[in-house]
Order: C-alpha cells, then sequence, then structure tokens
C-alpha cells in the first residue's frame, strides 16, 4: 500500500466488545486511517472510543462500524444507507484530499527544498479541542510558517524517575545535608525556603522529574510479558503467512497464535480485574473503577486561567460581594485588639516537640498528590528521622511569630468535571492540593486544638465533625437510634434538613474571629488563624499547563480534599 493511499483495515471483531483489547494493540503498532469493522454485536456504548457503526436494534450479532483517523475529513452519507435499510452497510464520503500546491516565500529556505500542500485534513467534524504550546523559545529561526500540517502534542506530566532509585543511597545522602544552615534564621519564610531548597536539591540528584505523555486510557494488563511475547510471534507469523500465501501449515500455525493470543488477553484482564476488586482497600477498588473501568470520556480544553479566575471569585459570585468590601488584614487585626485580653484557661498555641514532629511525618499517607513544591510525601517519609529536627525548628519559629509560611499558602487547583456534560466553569469542582510539609504544621495544631475542644466541652454533643471517633456514620446511627425509639412509643418523627450552598467559601473572617473569641481562644491564637486563613494563593493546573498564581479571595476558609 503506498503512503499516498488511505491506509484501511478491515477487521472481522465477532463481538466488538470481547475484541477491544487485541485492537487497541493494533492501533499501537499500526497508524491505519480507518479501521473498518464488521461482526461488531455493538450497541451504542459511550466507554468506547468515538466511531460510526450501524448496529442490529433487533438481533444479536451483526453490525458493522468503522474508526477514522481524527485527522481525516470526511461524511456518513445516511442518505445512501436509507435507499436499503434491510441492508448491514455503512457509507462514509471522503473529500478531495489535496486542493493545490505553491512554493511559500521564505528566505531561509530554497524553493526547491520546501514545496507546499494544501491538505484537506482538518478537523471539521469532531468537538473544537485546544492545545496549549508552553516553550515558544524552541524556534530558533527568525520565522516559520505553519500551514504545513496541524500539530496535535498529547498531554505530558512530570513524573519521578525511580528506574534508577535506590532507597538507602537517597537516605544516606540525605543524612549529609547541611540542615545548619537554616537553624537560626529569624524570618521563618526564608528558614523554610533553605530547608525546602535542600530537600529539593537531593530529591532530584536521586529522582529527577521527566516527562512522560498520556496518550491512551491504562490497560496495565497489556504489559504482561507472556502477552507481548505472543505478540510478537503473531505478528512474524501473519507476515510468513502473507507471503507464502498457499502454504496452509503456516496459516494455521498463524491462527493458533492469535487465538492464543485473544484468550490470554481476556483471561489476563479478568484475572487483574478480579484481583483488584476483591481488595479489601476500597481506594485500591475505586481507583480502578475511575482510572480503567469508567475513565474521564472527555479531555479537559478550557482555559486555566478562565477556571482559576472562576474559582477565585466564588465568595462574590455567591453572596455578591467583592475585594473593596471586605475587611483588610491590619483592619481585622485592629479589631482582633480590642477584644478581651486571653482569658484564664484560654486556648494557646503551644511550641511543637521532636517527637511529635516525626511522629507526623511518619503518618503522612503516601499516596496523596505532590504539591506545588514538587516535594512527594513518600520520599518525606523515608527521611522523617532526619528531617524532624529542622522542620521541628521551621515549626516552631512559626508558631513564636504567629505565622503560617507564605509558601505553604499557596495552592495547586485540579479542576474535576461534575460530570459528562461540560459546557462552562461551574460543571467544574476545585480540587486544592498543598504542599507535605503545611499538612504537618496543620495536623500537630489541630491535635492541639482537639484536645482543648474536648476537655473544655466547647462544641455542642450533638456535632460530629472533625472530633475523635465521630464522623456521619455516628450522626446517621444516632438519628435512626432515635427514630427507631420514637417508632417504639408510637410517635411521629419528623426531620428537616439544610444544606449551605458554598458553605467554607463565604465564612467571614471576622465574625470567625468574634466566635471563636467567645468559645476561649486566645488573641494570640486569633492572630494566627487570621495569619493562616488570609494572603493566599491558588493556581490552576490542566495537564501540563498552569494558569497565573491568583491571590485567593478575603472570604471563605482553605479546605483540602
Amino acid at each position: 500500500m503506498r503512503p499516498k493511499h488511505l491506509k484501511v483495515m478491515h477487521f472481522n471483531t465477532q463481538s466488538m466488545v470481547s475484541a477491544f483489547d487485541e485492537l487497541l494493540l493494533t492501533i499501537k503498532q499500526y497508524l491505519f486511517d480507518m479501521i473498518s469493522m464488521s461482526e461488531t454485536w455493538l450497541k451504542d456504548n459511550p466507554l468506547l472510543l468515538n466511531h460510526e457503526f450501524r448496529s442490529r436494534n433487533s438481533i444479536r450479532g451483526g453490525g458493522v462500524g468503522a474508526y477514522m483517523n481524527e485527522t481525516l475529513t470526511f461524511k456518513r452519507r445516511s442518505d445512501i444507507e436509507a435507499k436499503e435499510p434491510d441492508l448491514e452497510h455503512l457509507w462514509l464520503e471522503f473529500p478531495k484530499r489535496i486542493s493545490h500546491t505553491d512554493v511559500p516565500p521564505c528566505p531561509l529556505v530554497s524553493d526547491h527544498d520546501a514545496v507546499y500542500a494544501t491538505i484537506n485534513i482538518k478537523v471539521t467534524r469532531f468537538q473544537t479541542r485546544h492545545k496549549f504550546v508552553r516553550n515558544l523559545k524552541s524556534f530558533d529561526e527568525s520565522s516559520f510558517v505553519d500551514d504545513f500540517k496541524t500539530l496535535l502534542f498529547a498531554a505530558s506530566f512530570g513524573v519521578r524517575n525511580l528506574k534508577s532509585f535506590d532507597e538507602s543511597s537517597f537516605v544516606d545522602d540525605f543524612k549529609t545535608l547541611p540542615f545548619a544552615a537554616s537553624f537560626g534564621v529569624s524570618d521563618p519564610d526564608e528558614e523554610l525556603e533553605i530547608l525546602s531548597s535542600l530537600i529539593k536539591e537531593c530529591i532530584v540528584r536521586h529522582a529527577p522529574l521527566k516527562l512522560t505523555k498520556v496518550t491512551r486510557p491504562p490497560a496495565p494488563w497489556l504489559k504482561d510479558p507472556a502477552i507481548a511475547e505472543l505478540k510478537e510471534q503473531r505478528d512474524r507469523l501473519r507476515s510468513a503467512a502473507r507471503a507464502r500465501k498457499n502454504n496452509k501449515e503456516t496459516w494455521e500455525k498463524f491462527r493458533a497464535v492469535r487465538n492464543r493470543l485473544k484468550e490470554l488477553i481476556k483471561s489476563t484482564k479478568r484475572n487483574f480485574m478480579e484481583r483488584m476488586l476483591s481488595s479489601k482497600k476500597s481506594k485500591e477498588v475505586w481507583t480502578v473503577i475511575h482510572r480503567i473501568l469508567h475513565p474521564s470520556p472527555q479531555r479537559i480544553t478550557m482555559q486555566p486561567d478562565k477556571l482559576n479566575n472562576f474559582f477565585a471569585s466564588t465568595a462574590e459570585r455567591t453572596i455578591g460581594i467583592n475585594a473593596d468590601h471586605v475587611d483588610d488584614y491590619a483592619s481585622i487585626i485592629k479589631f482582633i485588639q480590642s477584644l478581651p485580653a486571653n482569658i484564664e484557661n484560654g486556648f494557646q498555641i503551644r511550641t511543637v516537640t521532636l517527637k511529635e514532629v516525626i511522629h507526623e511525618l511518619r503518618n503522612i499517607r503516601s499516596d496523596c498528590s505532590t504539591g506545588p513544591d514538587n516535594i512527594p510525601a513518600k520520599m518525606i517519609k523515608m527521611v522523617a528521622d532526619y528531617l524532624g529536627s529542622p522542620l521541628t525548628d521551621v515549626i516552631n519559629t512559626c508558631i513564636k511569630n504567629l505565622y503560617f509560611p507564605s509558601a505553604w499558602k499557596l495552592a495547586r487547583i485540579c479542576a474535576i468535571p461534575k460530570g459528562n456534560q461540560i459546557k462552562s466553569e461551574k460543571d467544574f469542582r476545585p480540587i486544592s492540593i498543598l504542599p507535605v510539609l503545611s499538612k504537618v504544621y496543620e495536623r500537630l495544631i489541630f491535635h492541639q486544638l482537639s484536645v482543648f475542644i474536648d476537655k473544655n466541652y466547647v462544641l455542642n454533643s450533638n456535632i460530629s465533625a472533625y472530633r475523635k471517633g465521630q464522623s456521619t456514620t455516628t450522626v446517621l446511627q444516632a438519628i435512626r437510634d432515635d427514630i427507631v425509639k420514637a417508632m417504639k412509643r408510637s410517635e411521629v418523627t419528623m426531620m428537616l434538613l439544610a444544606g449551605f450552598s458554598k458553605a467554607f467559601d463565604t465564612i467571614c473572617f471576622r465574625n470567625l474571629i468574634t466566635k471563636m473569641s467567645k468559645l476561649g481562644f486566645s488573641r494570640d491564637f486569633l492572630i494566627w488563624t487570621l495569619n493562616y486563613v488570609m494572603h493566599r494563593k491558588q493556581f490552576v493546573q490542566i495537564d501540563d499547563t498552569c494558569s497565573e498564581v491568583n491571590p485567593f479571595p478575603s472570604k471563605g476558609f482553605p479546605i483540602e480534599e
């Protein structure tokens, strides 16, 4: 088949659902323009790739379909299909592929070296998608022409290269870091910057970041070495069979290996699913469901800056205020100073011990996403015993200054679609990813708060949120018990449920400070709380593209999901 012609393959699937994995293997190896299929046995299935097909709506079996390269323009001729509705046929019309040729003027290239052709391969029938170019400085020439073809780039992500990573070498290197350079620094931000730089430089030496492209949904069962070996045998036998068309023995060997490959793919996939879905860890089960069984059907094409501005203006849209109508930091500090002095037995934030910090470092969730500082939690846990001392000094410096570091106030926002139909910014849910070391600081303060609240009965007994040993499950159990008791007494139960829209996004800081003061929190802790919630910043990341950093509004409370 000559390259200038369409590359077409016909596939007798005998059930598209069962043969989909083999189709993926074929697509990865051969760059076909069109893959036609018969015996698809297929109904409308949103989990498969975009395709044109015609099914038997009332009969099992049959069905024809076709996958098209998205760079091709085509039109389905339903008018021809309608003339013979009883036949299983699919008609696709391709316009003329080349309209004219020319040589574009370019001072750097000879007219004989760059022949220009306008090729009609623009995508017109698919939904418009945006591709973001991050580094325009890579174009070294004084001019370039983009009329030759449309360039499509797969999304790339920075991941740690762990192929040659050795944990013992990493720990030994970490132990020798000059952490003494951060001790004694009076400025919390400067001390944290020194510590973070030492940590990141050590991580890069042992596990540098590399860019990896994501082009298709994951299919981990296809990585089985036995599948790869059979696939190579199948390809060799297919080439040999085509070279010797009349050799029945070669064709029989090819068919036998092909059938074994199909069965192996099915059994490997089935075993993988059974093993993962039978896991006692619900997180692993949901990971398989979301990433493999039901991956996101469409990619996010919205501009990150547009989403970031939308997320940052939640309070303004919800309650109708803007930055000019909220209290600034200085005015709220002045308000705190006007409150009653620190009361006896009131909550006072205290410095933390080395043992407490190491305990929190060891208990960090290692499966959480990496924050904007690119320090992975998994590696922090490896060196918890050696990081504890410098981190304790940083945290205690912050506590003494009633301060929360600016670097720990920067959040990376991941936009998660709420459903399959994405039409505007409101169809996304923002997920805030914070630096991993900031969580250690937060947990240490939370433990102090929890002890004070439980000891002094600050919260109502019916409130279960953020209390040890309680959750929404205990609330539901209490409601169920009350209803059962009422039924036994022949009483009628009435329940009033209220939901507060954007509750955490619209908290007024002045009102929060006032209520905390009445509950017995000291003025020093109120100042720390105000510093914690204000002057935060965020940016939205979509694939490998990030928005500008926007200041968080002076409304709402920082919540990480």
